[in-house]
């Protein structure tokens, strides 16, 4: 595919306007009329149009107003307002009460939609069924997606969907004319009684009981636990305190035991149990591990020649005397508490160096040789990111689904709150905005398919359209194996640093293909990223006039677009909402102290050029090339994060919006913070680390970087020398600072030298934690901590 830079030949998608229509925030309450009625196929669509871009715009405006119905419903679950009237900061525990009072609406929306799901009768997809020698079972596998995946089961599929519904995708013709002026959704009194008898659980959430009717698992004796312990009555005098974390079915800390046995039930009991339950399945019904279905590289079901290969890996390991184990964890009595580190030590007890090596190669299925030594023995790449793959689908998540489906809803939440402040919903121009954005997205995935080895982020815009298409699975499939040769699958956490520079070099990719500004919108971030790509003659020890805020005889495609008039038309943030970078999975990570030296330099490049590329936006701002007499671009340090009626200041677009609140105790797991390093919770079993398919608990972290750079690909920290931390690509056609194998392509520009010290190599830096002018020597080390 080749593609003319700079624009040329290319029509350019018409641009935004800012005029705005009536909006809830001023009062109306009724569905806007003025793009007409929808025009909805009953069939899925190769790519989404107009039309139901706008009735999934409708969708979320209902979420959106059932969570403020929810969150605002003072005495919910018995949750007062009242109670934050005595705090010594009390809009910041209404915020928590609020938020609580949604987080324990979710669960129980959660555990409904499992209630739902397994109504239905799976054919459950074999491990056999995968094998080129399968006679009865590959054809619905290899067939996929013209097959229905009714066989497979929910931890295999990571679009929505069951039955009809993959081929079809959301029925939007059904879903709009149920939502009633008011944004709720109706539903007729037929539709209500066939959920009832399908799930057993009322229309309606909220009359739903006040209790979960759970099994013990250790003793099968089924308990009635609460949703939460936080409530307290009406007008409540006594000296009892539950505060907001709860010990609860929906709280973040269940703690309930058995009436029989007395078996503690956690939430890290129940992780624990899903994984043996699916253990279980395998062993006894051939049932293929979730984790293990689809080719990693791909997101495709390819077919396996036998059972050697890396895909099945991580069954191979669970097919020793693991479940026995696990089933000894699970019962009364047992001191330790049972949860997902009961797993990643076993496994790392055969894979990590030091290991059972005899048992490492009865799981990769190696024969002895006399070139081959146990001693070097080690888990092959594949097999590691298999392993890490299976494990991500329990660290969090106990539900039926591949991941925590409450921390999904919430960090799905921040994206829904976006299109309801952006609200082109009711913008005059709202369909010329829905065909915009779609001719974006298809260059987004353009972008993708050209770069294979990149992760791209997209605008809220584009997220828009990538959303509504992934609403469509068949369709979805379709077009992106069509367009990429891969299943493109959409990160649902990914560290904030890691997304900046994702974001960076999508702006960069996208204004070289189409010489014109991916992320239309003059806030400070936009602009310091659009600058900091501004093409020149850079090198390694040269910088040139565009980079140094200057400007040449000829003008830039982005100082094009500020004198065209083009930018001075969008809105500005943080004064109003726009299309920027759509941060919805963006996640803060808790590094170890071993970890956090690894990134360190990563994040010190990161930083640098942020603060570089602004300072060069500042100086640009000031020539005034805007004709409107608007500010080139917004304020810096007035950021903010809006949650139930209070403002947080937040550094920037890219940061986690679900952190700054500090609510993310009441949850079972955390929905804007991830732990990394190795022994953190939810970090790769020891010799399973390395690559770029995500970390253990599925995180998309700082480190990850196709052929990893200068991580080591030992299992740890502890493990790996100094040297090896810190050798070069082992890529050996890679220059040391290239895009994939060090950081990104402007790291060129801050690598001031490069030399071999004793150790291996050591990196100066210029800009922060490289050592001043003249300033290095002492005892305390190099700026940079090398």
């Amino acid at each position: 595919m080749t593609v003319p830079k700079n624009g040329q030949g290319i029509e350019a998608p018409p641009a935004y306007g800012d005029t705005q229509g009536p909006t809830l925030e001023t009062g109306e309450d009724a569905l806007p009329t003025h793009f007409g009625d929808l025009k909805l196929s009953d069939s899925a669509l190769s790519l989404p149009d107009v039309d139901s871009c706008l009735a999934h715009l409708r969708l979320l405006f209902v979420f959106q107003k059932l969570k403020t119905r929810i969150g605002l419903h003072d005495g919910l679950w018995d949750i007062y307002d009242s109670r934050s009237a005595s705090a010594s900061k009390p809009l910041d525990l209404l915020v928590t009460i609020r938020e609580k009072r949604w987080a324990i609406y979710v669960a129980r929306a959660v555990d409904r939609f499992e209630a739902w799901w397994k109504s239905f009768v799976p054919d459950v997809l074999r491990e056999d069924d995968m094998l080129k020698t399968s006679q009865a079972g590959q054809k619905r596998y290899a067939d996929f997606p013209e097959s229905q995946p009714s066989s497979w089961t929910p931890e295999m599929l990571p679009p929505i969907g069951y039955g009809s519904l993959w081929a079809s995708g959301l029925p939007w013709k059904i879903i709009n004319a149920a939502i009633a002026g008011d944004y709720l959704l109706t539903a007729s009194e037929e539709c209500k009684d066939n959920w009832t008898l399908r799930t057993n659980r009322n229309w309606d959430n909220l009359n739903d009981p006040l209790e979960k009717e759970l099994p013990c698992l250790a003793c099968a004796s089924v308990n009635k636990i609460p949703w939460t312990t936080c409530g307290l009555p009406a007008g409540y005098q006594g000296d009892r305190r539950p505060g907001l974390i709860g010990k609860g079915y929906g709280d973040g800390e269940l703690e309930y035991n058995c009436s029989q046995c007395k078996f503690k039930i956690t939430h890290g009991a129940l992780r624990l149990n899903k994984f043996r339950i699916d253990a279980q399945a395998l062993i006894n019904y051939d049932k293929a591990m979730p984790g293990t279905i689809l080719d990693l590289d791909t997101g495709m079901p390819l077919l396996l020649a036998d059972t050697s290969d890396n895909r099945l890996f991580p069954s191979r390991l669970i097919k020793r005397p693991l479940l026995a184990e696990i089933a000894e964890k699970l019962k009364p009595g047992v001191h330790a508490e049972p949860s997902m580190l009961v797993v990643r030590d076993m496994i790392a007890s055969i894979t990590a160096a030091g290991g059972d090596k005899a048992a490492l190669k009865a799981a990769e299925q190696k024969k002895t040789s006399q070139a081959f030594k146990d001693v070097n023995m080690r888990v092959t790449p594949g097999g590691r990111k298999h392993v890490r793959k299976m494990m991500s689908r329990y660290w969090e998540n106990s539900s039926s689904a591949t991941l925590d489906l409450v921390g999904a809803v919430m960090r799905q939440g921040v994206f829904v709150d976006k299109m309801y402040k952006i609200d082109w919903l009711h913008s005059p121009a709202s369909r010329a905005t829905m065909d915009r954005l779609i001719k974006k997205y298809t260059r987004f995935i353009s972008i993708i398919g050209l770069r294979p080895d990149q992760v791209a982020v997209p605008t809220l815009d584009v997220d828009l359209a990538w959303h509504t298409h992934q609403l469509s699975p068949q369709s979805y499939y379709k077009y992106t194996v069509a367009q990429t040769k891969r299943f493109i699958d959409h990160d649902d956490k990914i560290d904030q640093d890691k997304l900046s520079t994702l974001f960076d070099s999508t702006c960069k990719t996208y204004m070289d293909m189409y010489g014109e500004p991916y992320s239309e919108c003059t806030c400070w971030y936009c602009e310091t990223v659009r600058v900091g790509n501004i093409p020149g003659k850079s090198s390694l020890f040269r910088v040139s006039k565009e980079e140094k805020g200057e400007y040449c005889d000829t003008f830039s495609p982005l100082d094009q677009w500020h004198s065209s008039g083009q930018a001075a038309k969008l809105p500005q943030p943080p004064r109003s909402e726009s299309a920027h970078l759509s941060a919805h999975n963006s996640v803060l990570t808790h590094e170890t102290p071993s970890c956090k030296r690894r990134n360190r330099m990563r994040r010190i490049v990161h930083d640098t050029h942020v603060e570089d590329s602004y300072s060069k936006a500042q100086k640009k701002s000031t020539k005034g090339l805007s004709s409107s007499g608007k500010a080139r671009m917004g304020p810096r340090g007035e950021d903010t994060a809006e949650f139930w009626g209070k403002d947080f200041s937040v550094k920037g677009p890219a940061t986690s919006a679900l952190i700054v609140a500090s609510t993310a105790q009441i949850y079972a797991a955390p929905v804007g913070e991830v732990q990394a390093g190795t022994g953190a919770f939810g970090a790769c079993a020891g010799g399973t680390c390395g690559s770029s398919s995500g970390c253990g608990n599925g995180t998309l972290m700082m480190c990850a970087t196709e052929c990893m750079g200068l991580v080591s690909d030992h299992s740890s920290d502890e493990e790996a020398s100094p040297a090896a931390q810190q050798r070069p690509c082992r890529i050996a056609s890679h220059p040391l600072t290239c895009e994939s194998c060090y950081i990104s392509a402007y790291s060129e520009m801050l690598l001031t030298s490069v030399m071999q010290g004793g150790d291996g190599i050591v990196m100066f830096a210029g800009g922060g934690g490289g050592c001043g002018g003249g300033g290095c020597g002492g005892g305390g080390g190099c700026g940079g901590g090398g």
